[in-house]
């Protein structure tokens, strides 16, 4: 699969619009980032990792509740850290099959958008200002866009991940 890129749109207002400005590399997307100014303070690696350890730790009930018949759809969640007031859509590129998405941060104001590759807004299946879960039926490979609009977050930098769960396409229909 694949690797999940950051693309120029805002999600501010789900005014949310798929562009052609692609940033595939992740270092080119970090040199672009530090050269708009848009990259918050670097941390401290070692404490990157413990925040995104405690990230990864919440994902824990979903892990444990998803059943035998879902799988990880990455090997790890996709970890951000959005700067206040900011937006951060993120391509998530998903082959054909049925999906559940969890989106998660460490605030109390997030606002997540999913769209389908033509630009359709899918409905959460559960949403509140600190999660958001989306079950979804890819019916071909193609590149889905979460938007998630920080523009009402205190936190700076607010700590984000998503977590796609990818139905085995062993399971038995249910």
């Amino acid at each position: 699969m694949p690797t999940p890129h950051l693309r120029g749109e805002s999600a501010r207002g789900h005014g949310l619009t798929r562009g052609n400005a692609n940033v595939k590399s992740p270092w080119l997307a970090a040199a672009a980032a530090l050269l708009l100014g848009a990259c918050p303070a670097l941390a401290d690696p070692q404490t990157d990792l413990e925040r995104q350890a405690a990230m990864a730790k919440r994902f824990d009930p979903f892990d444990a509740n998803k059943g035998p018949e879902w799988e990880n759809a990455l090997p790890t969640p996709l970890f951000r850290r959005v700067a206040e007031g900011a937006s951060d859509p993120v391509d998530l590129p998903l082959k054909r099959g049925a999906y559940m998405i969890v989106v998660l941060c460490n605030c109390d104001a997030m606002d997540v958008t999913l769209l389908t590759p033509d630009g359709t807004a899918l409905p959460p299946l559960k949403s509140n200002q600190q999660s958001a879960m989306y079950s979804l039926d890819a019916p071909a490979d193609g590149d889905y866009l979460v938007g998630v609009d920080m523009t009402e977050c205190g936190e700076d930098p607010c700590d984000l991940a998503i977590k796609p769960y990818r139905k085995r396409k062993d399971a038995p229909a249910g």
